[in-house]
């Protein structure tokens, strides 16, 4: 079946990476290859090994940032296929097969994504337009309010019943190729935390590939914007700074893009 390494993330996140790990032993199809990488969490889970072991466990000695721990896994990745998934992701049953059918009829896609749905079963907007300076600074700012130009940042008028190119897909669950991600040379690890999916999706489409949103695959993400809490929350600074980042990094192509 979908031949496929799933590359799991942790950070303190225990209670949410065994919800992960059985809404995980529940839905995936044969192939498919688990590898949990543990950033140094002050949450133990060693003891988790025995109770999945189907999942290989990996153990950081100190925090590596997102896409570091992720690219350990992709560099001894031999799978058609490689998914990143948060912690908080419960998946359900039939959507890794999904990605990997839209992939199969669609090689000119590198990376795509399913629809993400909360506990509730509202749809978030899990695939956007790359973000500008002023998207940023009305997500930070005034985070309730929706002009026109976050709605189109967001999507939010595209409908989301049928698959569709985007510009990005959220890395909290991000189905690639493999060869397509090797190519690439896997995510950026200068962004330690955010941005690291935008700049990959960028970095993808830059060289030709595309980039979907698949709503046949769904899953649900009990997401919690942990960047928005406080003025001086250090997620913030680490959204702030590779913001920025991005926004230098790419100015020679977008050029008046990079604004608005």
């Amino acid at each position: 079946m979908t031949d496929v390494t799933v590359s799991i993330v942790n950070y303190n996140s225990k209670d949410d990476l065994i919800g992960c790990l059985d809404s995980l032993g529940n839905a995936f199809p044969a192939g498919t290859r688990v590898s949990v990488v543990d950033n140094a969490s002050r949450e133990p889970i060693r003891g988790l090994e025995g109770k999945y072991e189907w999942a290989r466990f990996i153990f950081n000695e100190k925090n590596t940032g997102f896409g570091a721990g992720n690219n350990l896994v992709l560099k001894e990745a031999k799978t058609k296929y490689f998914l990143v998934c948060n912690p908080d992701i419960r998946f359900k049953k039939g959507s890794i097969e999904a990605l990997g059918e839209y992939m199969d009829a669609n090689p000119e896609t590198a990376i795509a994504g399913p629809k993400l749905v909360n506990t509730d079963g509202t749809i978030q907007y899990s695939c956007r337009k790359f973000p500008t300076v002023a998207t940023f600074l009305a997500r930070g700012l005034f985070p309730r309010e929706k002009p026109k130009f976050m709605r189109d940042y967001l999507m939010s008028g595209s409908g989301h019943s049928r698959p569709m190119d985007v510009d990005w897909v959220l890395g909290s669950f991000m189905f690639a190729r493999t060869g397509a991600l090797l190519e690439l040379g896997g995510f950026d690890e200068s962004h330690f935390m955010y941005y690291e999916d935008i700049d990959l999706c960028y970095r993808a489409k830059k060289a030709g590939w595309k980039v979907a949103y698949v709503p046949r695959a769904e899953a649900i993400h009990t997401y919690m914007r942990s960047s928005a809490r406080g003025f001086f929350n250090p997620l913030k600074i680490h959204h702030t700074i590779n913001a920025i980042r991005f926004f230098a990094r790419y100015f020679g192509d977008r050029k008046w893009r990079t604004f608005i």
